[in-house]
């Protein structure tokens, strides 16, 4: 006599096994996109780094404090030229080359839902933020020209015609003016959860505040994307 499994106990089997995968399928496809945000943000940084290196061997500071509103346009220029083939953005063309932001909402808060501060397209590419790069992949650097204002760029990892235009995911804040770093401890990325803590601050892509403005330096410092 042959032994075999009743239609019943098929059936049966792959329910269960249905019910598993549905169960761990979403994490796994969370962890997989959080591998992908961290790998792409490792390449950003890369990225610029390298070309803020080649920029001060060549001509000092970029960004300092003693800038004035001419030299920014100026500086900006010169340092598209360290990105390999990038294409300069500046007035002239940032609507047409920002325009993927017009269908997606761009820079919530890392777990999705809206900040109150940044809640349409022209907060990545505005008056303020009239400079930058595009890379031949498709990165996106956008630097501030208000000397004052702090927060001197924000990159997109995968540029506007990708999502999810989120701070903390894809979009990240950076620091180039030397004084701005002092002040965050000397990082180029944001606090770590340390130096805010020290200051008094509440360390944001840390703990319950989810604004996602210095996840950069988290990543570097947890080596993949925790949150």
């Amino acid at each position: 006599m042959k032994k075999g499994f009743t239609l019943a106990e098929v059936l049966i089997t792959l329910g269960i096994i249905g019910v598993i995968a549905a169960l761990t399928l979403p994490t796994l496809i969370n962890n997989t996109q959080k591998m992908i945000y961290y790998s792409s943000f490792m390449k950003a940084r890369n990225v610029l780094e390298n070309a803020v290196q080649m920029y001060e061997n060549d001509f000092g500071e970029i960004f300092s404090s003693s800038r004035t509103s001419s030299d920014t346009r100026i500086e900006a220029e010169r340092f598209a030229s360290y990105f390999n083939g990038g294409k300069f953005i500046d007035e002239s063309n940032w609507q047409e080359e920002c325009a993927g932001y017009n269908s997606r909402n761009v820079a919530l808060n890392y777990d999705g839902t809206e900040r109150e501060d940044w809640s349409n397209a022209t907060s990545m590419c505005n008056d303020a933020f009239p400079y930058g790069v595009k890379t031949v992949d498709g990165m996106l650097f956008m630097l501030n020209e208000d000397k004052g204002y702090g927060n001197a760029g924000v990159v997109d990892t995968n540029g506007p015609d990708r999502g999810p235009n989120t701070m903390g995911r894809d979009i990240f804040a950076f620091y180039l003016n030397k004084s701005d770093q002092e002040w965050l401890c000397n990082s180029m990325w944001g606090m770590t959860k340390a130096c805010a803590q020290s200051k008094g601050f509440t360390a944001e892509c840390y703990d319950n505040n989810k604004r996602g403005d210095n996840c950069g330096q988290r990543l570097i410092d947890d080596g993949k994307m925790k949150y």
